[in-house]
């Protein structure tokens, strides 16, 4: 998303705090210290025919007196990434100094490292320890980085595994989880 604004569609929201206030279309237009013809502007967000900029959601915000981030948090929150998108910006920390085949060890013994690590953190727990969930969600995405390591190096995209994976438990288990599919699979279901 670097360099691309972000756009949302508010209109129900913008509608509703306009006329819990009172305001015309042209008063709130009036407020935000938009020219002639913004009515038809902000007709246009209220009836989600056009999309609002996080810098036209902040004049909204100030000419109804409220914060754009309480009022409009979803705009602030990141974009969801793709497992694509996480794999090449996880490339940018790989050593390329290592072979291929070093590459892929690297990887191989990394995940067994990370979930010996989540592993770890369970061990603990049993003596006592507290529960350190951020800990654990970190050794997870070290996990996936080393997945994604792997997947780089074969040349694989992770969506692509992704798919593949959801495909072959879709074919296995139909109608969900069942005992008896994955106790009698079909020859060649690995």
């Amino acid at each position: 998303m670097r360099g691309k604004t972000r756009a949302f569609y508010y209109g129900d929201k913008v509608r509703s705090l306009r006329t819990e206030r009172g305001l015309t279309q042209q008063e709130l237009a009036q407020r935000m210290g938009l020219g002639k013809g913004a009515c038809t502007e902000i007709s246009r967000w209220e009836n989600n025919r056009m999309t609002m900029d996080i810098t036209s959601l902040k004049k909204v915000a100030d000419a109804l007196g409220l914060s754009v981030y309480d009022t409009f948090p979803e705009a602030f929150k990141r974009p969801p990434m793709t497992m694509d998108d996480y794999q090449q910006a996880a490339q940018r920390t790989m050593n390329k100094s290592l072979t291929f085949e070093e590459t892929s060890r690297h990887a191989l013994h990394g995940m067994a490292s990370e979930v010996g690590e989540i592993h770890g953190l369970y061990q603990k727990f049993y003596q006592g320890h507290e529960m350190d969930a951020e800990h654990v969600k970190k050794e997870v995405g070290d996990l996936l980085w080393m997945i994604a390591e792997f997947c780089t190096v074969h040349g694989w995209k992770m969506g692509d595994v992704a798919h593949m994976n959801i495909e072959k438990l879709q074919a296995r288990y139909p109608r969900g989880f069942c005992a008896e599919q994955s106790l009698n699979r079909k020859a060649g279901d690995v």
